[in-house]
């Protein structure tokens, strides 16, 4: 069984924290023309840089989240994913504040999590204590239920993408890999591309094999609950294979410091969203129901 401290994966966007803004002569100008004012690099991608930003509202000046993407190559699903985020409305979901394009560049301008991600947070500050690690758990939760409902799926869970308030409320965030399900496959919806990042994917997705898009998002959802309360992977190998494996045989546990003070209740819902066999995968409605997201008494 896989219980070694390894460090927590980040393995999409080379992030950079605060770093000094890099801006061409033409995007400087058109943010300009727009009222922005930018302050600071946040994360680089292969397709998108995101920076801090600053814009002018009455007396005071609101906090965003600016990306920019290269048109002149740009990704795959950007149109979707611009669809998306402007179909959707969440108090647990970013949101979409204005978009625009101009000299081969698009700008995707969001509210900004002033608190940053929550893999930086358990980085920081450790294995997350079960009374705060159900608070967030609940409010991801709900966010994914509000998708689902809206036959969307975001097909890349993990804790880089769920950004934390100044309140320390949970947003979820990036939809570069999420779709809406085609009409027939509502209850489902198979997907056939290889999405997400290699310590959350699911066994089927692993597999290569078409895969139904809710049930692999709740398989993620069960890595990112495990990481919050134990500050590590549950899964550690070094290929998707090592990984697979470790997967179909659930072989995973609980750090031996922590193990004694979480709930039975936790576990258990953890051991249902880490279920390799799809049909006994616990969908998001179950895991409202379940006992620890709905029990009362404090741990």
């Amino acid at each position: 069984m896989s219980g070694s401290s390894c460090k927590i994966p980040s393995e999409s966007d080379s992030k950079v924290t605060l770093g000094p803004p890099i801006l061409s002569e033409i995007e400087h100008k058109t943010l300009q023309l727009h009222g922005f004012r930018i302050d600071a690099l946040l994360a680089t991608g292969a397709f998108s840089r995101v920076y801090r930003g600053f814009l002018r509202n009455g007396d005071h000046e609101e906090a965003l989240a600016i990306k920019i993407v290269d048109l002149r190559d740009p990704p795959r699903f950007l149109k979707r994913e611009i669809d998306i985020l402007a179909s959707i409305v969440h108090p647990h979901i970013v949101s979409l504040h204005t978009l625009f394009v101009s000299d081969g560049a698009c700008f995707i301008v969001t509210r900004l999590a002033a608190s940053g991600d929550l893999l930086d947070y358990i980085i920081k500050n450790g294995a997350i204590p079960e009374y705060k690690a159900k608070f967030w758990t609940k409010q991801i939760a709900e966010a994914i239920q509000y998708l689902h409902s809206q036959d969307i799926v975001h097909r890349d869970l993990k804790c880089e993408n769920i950004l934390l308030t100044e309140e320390l409320h949970v947003q979820l965030a990036d939809f570069g890999f999420a779709k809406f399900l085609p009409h027939g496959q509502l209850s489902h919806g198979y997907s056939e591309t290889y999405c997400g990042s290699m310590s959350y994917v699911a066994p089927e997705i692993l597999r290569a094999r078409p895969y139904k898009s809710k049930p692999a998002d709740l398989w993620s959802f069960g890595v990112i609950v495990f990481i919050v309360l134990n500050a590590q992977v549950p899964f550690d190998a070094p290929s998707l294979q090592g990984i697979l494996r470790l997967q179909l045989k659930r072989a995973y546990k609980f750090r031996r410091s922590l193990r004694k003070h979480i709930s039975r209740d936790v576990k258990s819902l953890v051991g249902h969203l880490l279920q390799p066999k799809v049909r006994k995968r616990y969908t998001i409605e179950e895991v409202l129901r379940s006992r620890w997201l709905t029990l009362e008494e404090p741990y």
